[in-house]
């Protein structure tokens, strides 16, 4: 187990619904982190036994938890995209300034695409 120096061996959330996504897809009232993994889930009674005293506490107050999600506005199925399509963002994004350095972005694909292939910018 990889443990951050200083970091508690185990962090123990309450306080708030815990959502688990488990396949039974229970809601329960703690979560118990053991370095960087789910250790344990339960009622408070249970997880407060878990955590002996010797975990950081964290109380959620009321808000819930749901654990897996690292990024809440993520565009993830259009990140593939990225990799076949031609980039014709302008600044402060992108440095197509002009038509003309768009038309050649694209041309310059077209050079590379086999013909009948699409192209996406």
């Amino acid at each position: 187990m990889r443990r951050l120096f200083g970091a508690p061996r185990r962090t123990l959330y309450l306080g708030g619904p815990i959502l688990t996504m488990d396949p039974q897809d229970r809601i329960v009232e703690a979560l118990g982190v053991e370095g960087d993994r789910i250790a344990a889930v339960g009622s408070r009674a249970e997880l407060e036994a878990w955590a002996d005293g010797s975990a950081r506490v964290v109380d959620l107050a009321g808000s819930a938890l749901l654990p897996g999600f690292i990024d809440a506005h993520g565009h993830f199925p259009g990140t593939g995209i990225f990799a076949v399509q031609v980039d014709l963002n302008s600044p402060p994004v992108g440095d197509v300034e002009t038509m003309d350095d768009l038309l050649e972005r694209l041309r310059e694909r077209a050079r590379k695409t086999r013909s009948g292939r699409w192209i996406v910018g």
